[in-house]
């Protein structure tokens, strides 16, 4: 499996970025507690995968992403982001304890309190974003959202989507003017 490049085979990209995307919506909101906390699952999963998901097999985490794997992260995190908190207390929890025994941190507990009562922070994803993906390519982020699944569910999906978007792609546009500097 490859999550994107100009090699890439498209149908693989999809399943890759699929996959990705179940296992962060299996581990719920508890993994955006934090950057620290999601970036360790975005390691986690990325490790998990065969073949590291397809992404460079040098266990740098987060470097390792490619355009059409971080587009899926953005549609879905501005699905899941804007849609009404219908879980309940139970699922929460479940979440919450699942995410700290996965990232082997006995003292994640404390910070998963923090967590809005189960939903995702949108602001810890924007700043994840910021900080580990601007070294991408972000024209390409923009086309590889066009995969079968991309649906905008409403006026708040779509706003949601264009900020993350725009902070990944923003602090591209910085990276790359202090380099010309």
């Amino acid at each position: 499996m490859n999550l994107g490049g100009p090699s890439s085979n498209n149908a693989n990209d999809n399943n890759a970025g699929a996959t990705l995307i179940h296992i962060l919506f299996d581990l719920g909101p508890a993994c955006t507690t934090n950057a620290a906390t999601l970036r360790e699952a975005l390691r986690l999963v990325t490790q998990k995968l065969p073949n590291n998901g397809g992404l460079n097999n040098n266990n740098n985490g987060l470097s390792s992403w490619k355009e059409p794997a971080v587009a899926r992260l953005i549609h879905f995190f501005s699905a899941v982001g804007t849609k009404p908190n219908n879980t309940n207390e139970k699922e929460n929890a479940l979440s919450a304890a699942f995410v700290g025994a996965w990232i082997n941190n006995p003292d994640w507990n404390k910070d998963a309190s923090k967590n809005n009562g189960g939903e995702w922070n949108l602001e810890v994803i924007s700043q994840v974003l910021t900080t580990d993906f601007a070294r991408l390519h972000w024209p390409s982020v923009g086309r590889s959202f066009d995969f079968s699944e991309f649906k905008i569910r409403d006026g708040r999906h779509l706003e949601v989507l264009l900020a993350l978007f725009r902070a990944g792609a923003s602090a591209a546009v910085q990276q790359q003017q202090q380099q010309q500097q």
